[in-house]
């Protein structure tokens, strides 16, 4: 039975290369993407080459791809909404990064069915952060508005003009690697070179099971200490 949220994430400690996480960096994408290869680096599980050409992820010798594993979280938040209105959620819009091209988007679009769900639609992050601040465009005048989204895996800018209700998308760009992810990164970097240097501990040299146990731990503290810095004034 998967485990999603954070309970995925306190059992993760105790098996690491089963707890699957960023899986949005790999969706839709090729094998030998150098991006691939420089994320499936970072991550305790095995990531390997599908069928296809593309990423797959294989947990106790079983294979998942990219998109089965965003169905699990999307059953996940499917059955909280139906739980929080006592209703079904049969439809759904699904957010995307700027970034994503056709195949990323289609991937998503599976996602999204293999959940249950009818995909209306597939809309930029952007997007729906100018439709959630309130930029409605209900206004006769053009707006010309730039929006920054930092996500936990992106960080993206697009440039939008809005008049009379239509989203008009002049410009974007982005990098796939500033997101919340990365600020966890360079964080256990930094613990990593300082157990290195205090107790003389390389936790990279570490046999495979407990260098990545000790990585997803660290990994799992760093994002403790930034969310509880990022909300605290002084």
């Amino acid at each position: 039975e998967p485990l999603v949220g954070k309970l995925a994430q306190r059992w993760g400690g105790r098996d690491p290369e089963a707890t699957i996480f960023s899986i949005k960096r790999f969706i839709g994408r090729r094998f030998i993407d150098s991006a691939v290869q420089a994320d499936k680096a970072r991550v305790p599980y095995q990531v390997i080459e599908s069928v296809d050409g593309n990423v797959a992820v294989q947990v106790n010798g079983k294979r998942f791809s990219p998109q089965e594993i965003s169905a699990f979280i999307l059953e996940s938040i499917k059955a909280a909404a139906e739980a929080a209105t006592d209703e079904k959620v049969n439809h759904a819009v699904i957010t995307v990064p700027a970034y994503f091209g056709t195949l990323q988007r289609e991937t998503t679009r599976q996602a999204g069915q293999l959940a249950g769900l009818e995909v209306l639609r597939i809309i930029p992050e952007p997007t729906a952060a100018a439709l959630t601040y309130g930029f409605e465009g209900d206004n006769d005048e053009p707006h010309t508005i730039l929006v920054y989204d930092l996500g936990g895996g992106t960080f993206d800018v697009t440039v939008m003009l809005i008049a009379a209700g239509l989203f008009e998308d002049l410009g974007k760009t982005g990098d796939m690697h500033l997101g919340g992810d990365d600020f966890d990164n360079k964080i256990v970097d930094w613990l990593i070179e300082q157990i290195r240097i205090r107790h003389r501990i390389d936790i990279r040299t570490l046999p495979r099971q407990q260098k990545n146990e000790a990585l997803f731990t660290l990994k799992a503290e760093a994002e403790t200490a930034k969310i509880h810095l990022s909300k605290t004034l002084s």
